[in-house]
């Protein structure tokens, strides 16, 4: 037996290994994602808020980077316990090459503010 029973790991270690999430420490968060889905709709931004927001609830400091329509957003500002960091959509019309790039660097420049 690996661990939890007579002879196992745990009784050679001299030791319960079994970890429970209230030792855990809380953990500093960075998502990113194309944007919040409370500004638009989408499946992924859906997913990655809802987790942002479930994370930060359970008492984690999380922080998520995204797109925005807004052309000067304030940053930061918070929503659900979470930290929201945005930057503006890039301007090139879609689908465009120049539009991955403008999402890299809008992310790249607040990671490093917050970082």
């Amino acid at each position: 037996m690996i661990n939890g029973g007579p002879g196992g790991i745990d009784q050679a270690l001299g030791a319960n290994l079994t970890m429970r999430s209230e030792n855990l420490p809380k953990a500093v968060v960075l998502i990113t994602a194309h944007a919040w889905v409370h500004e638009n709709i989408g499946g992924s931004f859906k997913v990655a808020t809802e987790l942002a927001q479930y994370l930060a609830s359970q008492g984690h400091r999380v922080f998520y980077v995204c797109g925005t329509r807004e052309a000067e957003p304030v940053n930061p500002t918070r929503a659900g316990g979470v930290e929201l960091w945005r930057y503006p959509f890039p301007k090139s019309r879609s689908p465009h090459p120049a539009n991955v790039l403008g999402h890299v660097l809008g992310t790249r420049r607040l990671t490093r503010q917050i970082l």
